[in-house]
């Protein structure tokens, strides 16, 4: 069975926009090294808001994903 790591990030609350950049990033990160992730957000709008971003992140890069 593989092992299972679980990773937080804590960011100081004035960086909200940043943190989103930061989860695209570390998203990108994992999946370029094949490793499958969870993403957990507060409600509908945050993860929707995410999914944008993850399509706009880099135009030479895409990072498959589903709400």
């Amino acid at each position: 069975m593989p092992s299972i790591r679980v990773d937080f990030y804590l960011l100081p609350s004035y960086q909200n926009d940043a943190r989103w950049l930061i989860a695209c990033r570390l998203l990108e990160k994992a999946y370029a090294k094949g490793h499958k992730v969870y993403v957990l957000c507060n409600n509908q709008q945050d993860a929707e808001l995410l999914e944008d971003l993850l399509w706009t992140l880099k135009e030479e890069s895409f990072i498959p994903h589903t709400l």
